[in-house]
């Protein structure tokens, strides 16, 4: 008499995997799944130029509060202290005046 076994064929590790994936997609993708074909095809453009136009207008105004290099001590105002608090950066050359 051959040896019987209670689990049923082996199977590999991918398709275990797969199964596993397959099962949560399952379970998620109704309840993340939105129709954007509902959404007509002009309201899609529409946002897609309002959310470009923000993102670039927040990356700039980003860019020139955190991120803009002072070439110099010259190009440093009274005007750029009062809007930061903080002037972060590396000395690079330092210049004494001290009269004799």
């Amino acid at each position: 008499m051959a040896p019987t076994t209670a689990s049923g064929p082996e199977r590999t590790w991918t398709e275990g995997a797969t199964s596993a994936y397959r099962a949560v997609h399952d379970a998620v993708e109704p309840a993340i799944a939105y129709p954007l074909s509902k959404i007509p095809h002009e309201a899609q453009t529409g946002l897609l130029i309002v959310g470009t136009v923000g993102l670039t207008l927040a990356a700039s105004a980003g860019y020139k509060r955190f991120l803009r290099r002072i070439p110099n001590s010259d190009a440093v105002s009274v005007r750029d202290f009062e809007r930061k608090r903080w002037i972060k950066g590396v000395v690079t050359r330092f210049v004494s005046f001290v009269r004799s």
